[in-house]
């Protein structure tokens, strides 16, 4: 190799090392700033959750606005976190907001597939939710502003706040029963849909209905074992004396239980053999047993809870010993007072 060729290799070669040094250094210097930014960051969401922490320590009626950290995208900004959002939505405004978004969306996606909505129906029905949104975001704005310029007065901040509860519950129900989408709903559909809607809604609660007969006869089975006869009996019986629910209910099988064990015992015994019928009818009393909570919560008529309750195996089997146990039961049989 000649001389001056060597020389410039040489000094090619210097020139590659220079760079990838100096391209090194660039990427470390890169990491660097990218691990202090990180760190900065985490920093600063460990001094906002700390006040968080603070501030949920403090009395409940003396919170006051707390910042909340959020990331939109990469970049970390603050948002005021108020206890009147906490209490109605559980987050913060825009989250809570976002919710409801989402509901209306979910609400308008399940009429348009159960009513087979145009879009131009499907657009009335946001509209009319988007409104309904907005009295209730207002109805929020106004208890906030009460609870700030109460500051100092517990007793006024603790009426705001049952105020903001009972906000809390109409979030829930929003888009519901009675709500102004329903409203606009019902003047939108067309008889047809209406029908058809009607025809799949009945489908569905007699479906729902015998699942949940079968869920009662279940409970029947797990105390004594029953012929795929006397299953299908049952299912008969049930299904020709418990009527279907007008409405979904999340009690709808502890009501078919209790309705279960109000049928008359000549029509329910039949089905059972001797053996079985013990074990049967301490199940039955069981399930007669949810009549408190169904009167509470207004599933069933308390006229119809005060009628007289068949007898259980302990009154119908098995008699008192001495005679004027005996006496007394006969004449609680005959309808006289003892």
């Amino acid at each position: 190799m000649d001389k001056p060729r060597f020389h410039f290799l040489r000094h090619t070669t210097a020139v590659v090392v220079i760079l990838m040094a100096c391209c090194a250094s660039v990427r470390a210097e890169d990491f660097v700033r990218q691990e202090a930014a990180v760190r900065l960051q985490q920093a600063q969401i460990e001094r906002l959750e700390n006040g968080r922490l603070l501030a949920e320590q403090t009395p409940r009626e003396a919170k006051l606005p707390v910042m909340k950290p959020v990331f939109q995208g990469n970049v970390f900004v603050r948002e005021e976190f108020h206890h009147i959002d906490h209490v109605v939505y559980g987050t913060s405004t825009i989250y809570g907001q976002q919710i409801i978004e989402n509901q209306l969306k979910n609400k308008v996606q399940q009429l348009s597939s159960e009513y087979v909505l145009t879009e131009t129906q499907q657009s009335k029905l946001l509209l009319a939710g988007q409104w309904e949104a907005k009295q209730f975001a207002n109805d929020v704005d106004v208890l906030r502003q009460k609870y700030t310029s109460s500051e100092g007065d517990i007793v006024e901040q603790q009426i705001v706040v049952k105020q903001a509860q009972t906000l809390q519950k109409q979030r829930r129900m929003l888009f519901g029963n009675g709500s102004f989408l329903l409203k606009v709903m019902a003047r939108t559909v067309t008889g047809e849909q209406l029908l058809k809607y009607q025809a799949a809604l009945d489908n569905r609660l007699r479906l729902r209905h015998r699942s949940n007969v079968e869920g009662a006869i279940r409970d029947i089975e797990r105390q004594v074992v029953i012929k795929i006869s006397q299953q299908e009996m049952l299912v008969e019986l049930l299904m020709s004396e418990i009527p279907p629910p007008t409405s979904a209910n999340d009690y709808d099988e502890a009501v078919v239980k209790y309705q279960f064990s109000r049928i008359p015992e000549q029509k329910v015994r039949p089905i059972f053999d001797e053996g079985q019928w013990p074990q049967v009818r301490q199940t039955l009393d069981g399930f007669n047993e949810l009549e408190t909570v169904l009167t509470q919560q207004g599933l069933i008529e308390e006229e119809a809870a005060a009628a007289p309750k068949p007898a259980t195996v302990l009154q119908q089997d098995k008699l008192p010993t001495d005679t004027t146990a005996i006496n007394r039961y006969r004449e609680q049989q005959d309808g006289k007072k003892p």
